[in-house]
């Protein structure tokens, strides 16, 4: 690896958007070498593979997609048609078998007592506690962040340019993997001052957030079940913690260390473990922190709570637990399970508008994201095409003065027409498959939007075709004979 060497204009700092190419040289910079022929048309093949691959499951997301909507809209009715709503006053031995409706306080004595432990943060254990039908985690440590973009040095050259930061991340990262060169060593020094390497996450407090769900609730008659208390079978999420609010930790205080008395900074290695006399609670009374001033490898840990007092459901009811109900089959949807749950307490006309609205809301997403995969993977089969105007593109750009026009030009036309075709063809494709879906699921309405299509089709066919005989020259001729022979 060559050394740093300060060139003219250079000020010691870091500007990856001021970045002058000239600036560097040898191996102060990480090179990137543009492929030749044979590696362009290469990776062009595999990605066209890659599409190749993609279009069938594409085009088989968005029939799903179809089905899984009328299906489950088909639940929701039949939910709603055989719900009976009951009070929250009855007695829980009425309900022997039977489908339900109920909107209901829930029992503060039946939630979930959560702890660290709940959580996997066997050094903190027992140090603080909170009720709630679901909890969350999340420990984060300050670690020094790599980042880079490519910078364009000459016409067939990149350079790979390396900015640093401090953040506060929940998974660890790997420091050992930090580019070497001389720009990324002088960024590292401006953007994590002192930077020795992140040290490793302490073995007894789980990275990324960590969610826990109550086994069971009550709430009004009824014994909520794990999985309705997630959202059921439904589009709902269910009682989720809300992360945008975490649990207050005053009251715990005292079984932490004073905050004055917490560490600049982590020890020599970070911190192997985090336990209550390793840990305050800072001034905010929101998380648990291991250093009074932010250094690298310092922690922070929040704990969040559902805050929900009340909830609405639908389901089967067997002995005052709750259980999916079977919806019978139908004409292209199969026997399912079907339950609810929402927070908040509403009417059962409300709660089945929520249940359509969401199941169309998903819906609707899907069938996006499926035909902008069907798109894409259309477009990933047209690659070799793309590649071989670069190829092209590249004997171009050696001609003098106009070379690099010419060969902008051709490369963006030629990707230009691709996209347009691989649009044209992939979404028409995709739409081709919702129509069918809709056509067996549905007749009426498939077979209607189907000969709607159809009809466009044909009166733009007729138009198309009447233009170009507009335009032909025997039609020219007609039109020049008729206004010769007008007075």
């Amino acid at each position: 690896m060559g050394e740093w060497n300060e060139r003219p204009g250079w000020d010691g700092g870091f500007n990856p958007g001021g970045f002058n190419p000239g600036y560097f040289g040898g191996d102060d910079v990480e090179v990137i070498q543009e492929p030749g022929a044979a590696g362009k048309m290469s990776s062009a093949f595999c990605t066209m593979c890659l599409g190749i691959l993609l279009f069938p499951v594409s085009l088989a997301l968005l029939g799903w997609n179809e089905q899984h909507y009328v299906c489950t809209h088909k639940s929701i009715l039949y939910a709603k048609k055989m719900a009976e709503v009951i009070s929250c006053n009855e007695q829980q031995s009425f309900f022997p078998e039977m489908v339900v409706y109920m909107a209901c306080p829930i029992h503060e004595d039946s939630l979930k007592i959560y702890t660290p432990a709940s959580f996997g943060s066997s050094g903190l254990a027992q140090s603080l506690t909170f009720r709630s039908a679901a909890g969350a985690q999340v420990a984060e440590m300050y670690q020094c962040v790599e980042s880079s973009t490519e910078e364009e040095r000459h016409k067939h050259e990149k350079v790979r340019v390396y900015s640093y930061r401090m953040e506060w991340l929940r998974h660890p990262v790997d420091s050992s993997s930090f580019s070497m060169t001389g720009q990324a060593q002088q960024a590292r020094q401006n953007g994590c001052p002192g930077f020795q390497g992140n040290p490793p996450w302490p073995h007894d407090v789980l990275p990324t957030r960590e969610t826990d769900v109550a086994e069971s609730v009550r709430a009004g008659p009824l014994t909520i079940s794990k999985s309705l208390l997630k959202g059921g079978s439904s589009s709902f999420a269910g009682l989720t913690p809300d992360l945008n609010r975490p649990v207050q930790l005053h009251s715990f205080a005292n079984n932490f260390l004073p905050i004055h008395m917490l560490p600049v900074g982590p020890p020599r290695g970070g911190f192997s473990s985090i336990t209550s006399r390793t840990a305050a609670i800072d001034a905010s009374g929101t998380k648990i922190v291991t250093c009074s001033q932010p250094r690298v490898g310092c922690m922070q840990i929040k704990y969040y709570k559902n805050w929900d007092a009340s909830v609405s459901l639908v389901s089967k009811v067997e002995g005052g637990y709750t259980v999916p109900m079977k919806v019978p089959k139908s004409w292209g949807c199969s026997q399912a399970d079907f339950d609810a749950l929402s927070a908040g307490s509403m009417d059962l006309s409300t709660f089945s508008a929520k249940l359509v609205d969401a199941n169309s809301t998903n819906t609707w997403i899907l069938r996006v994201v499926g035909l902008i995969f069907t798109w894409l993977s259309v477009y990933c089969c047209f690659q070799p095409i793309s590649a071989a105007a670069d190829i092209v593109g590249d004997c171009l750009g050696c001609l003098p003065c106009v070379g690099d026009f010419l060969e902008d030009m051709l490369e963006g036309m030629v990707d230009m027409l691709l996209c347009m075709v691989s649009c044209a063809t992939g979404c028409s494709c995709g739409l081709l498959v919702i129509g069918i879906v809709w056509l067996l699921m549905r007749p009426v309405i498939g077979g209607g939007l189907l000969l709607v299509c159809v009809v466009l089709g044909i009166c733009a066919c007729a138009i198309a075709h009447q233009h170009k005989a507009n335009r032909s020259p025997k039609s020219v001729e007609m039109k020049y004979m008729e206004d010769s022979d007008s007075p």
